[in-house]
């Protein structure tokens, strides 16, 4: 294993999770303002009988709860049992997390989107933010941004793939991939991309020192990010 492991001793408040999970709650509360600032906007620009611009509406409240969901459970989250230290795993999580959300903001404007890509990208991203909200209720009070072991979770879409949410995220991404199509994009889209096989690298590595038996008969019997595939 490339990267060290650290523990926290369970009586010391003033621990590197408590420190960091301050940062995130911080860091989730500004993006759900501005989350809340978009949405109420959309909803007086968009007409009551304009059924894609509803399930867009739709779409951005999922995010919000998505969002709000992080927010609740970093403040309740468990203490981890181990995590990565150094700072490739946290470059690698905070720019996988993070790429997406910031670069779009820079890719060259494309014109109006036609019907079709409109609905393709609205059903992703629809679909993507729904899935989100379940595989994060699944994965409750183990929820984590850094490579970090809590609790291993094994049901429910965790019996599908082995990183559930990742997966429903780049569905989203593939979503907001439609709106933006050009050759900077596609690349900002595959870095994005390989910093998250990185940060499921990270947490399976993490996830094996903590719970050994028991992950290497998970990942034996689940696959890690498609099913049935790889």
């Amino acid at each position: 294993m490339n990267e060290a492991l650290a523990t926290n001793p369970p009586n010391d408040w003033f621990t590197r999770d408590r420190v960091a999970r301050i940062f995130v709650v911080l860091y989730f509360f500004i993006l759900e303002a501005c989350l809340a600032q978009g949405f109420i906007t959309a909803i007086r620009a968009t007409p009551a009988f304009d059924l894609l611009g509803l399930a867009r509406l739709f779409a951005n409240g999922c995010l919000f709860l998505f969002v709000a969901m992080m927010i609740g459970l970093t403040i309740v989250r468990e203490q981890p049992r181990l995590q990565a230290t150094g700072s490739w795993p946290r470059i690698s999580a905070v720019v996988g997390t993070n790429l997406i959300l910031v670069g779009v903001f820079f890719l060259p404007a494309r014109g109006p989107l036609n019907i079709y890509e409109s609905v393709v990208s609205s059903v992703l991203i629809l679909t993507s933010n729904i899935l989100s909200v379940v595989v994060l209720q699944r994965l409750g009070r183990s929820f984590s941004i850094m490579a970090e072991a809590r609790a291993l979770v094994t049901g429910g879409p965790y019996a599908v793939v082995r990183h559930p949410l990742y997966l429903v995220e780049e569905i989203g991404v593939i979503g907001a991939f439609v709106q933006v199509v050009s050759w900077p994009a596609a690349l900002l889209f595959a870095l994005h991309f390989a910093f998250q096989l990185q940060r499921m690298r990270n947490e399976e590595r993490v996830l094996l020192h903590a719970f050994p038996r028991e992950y290497r008969a998970y990942s034996a019997r689940t696959a890690r990010f498609i099913p049935g595939i790889w």
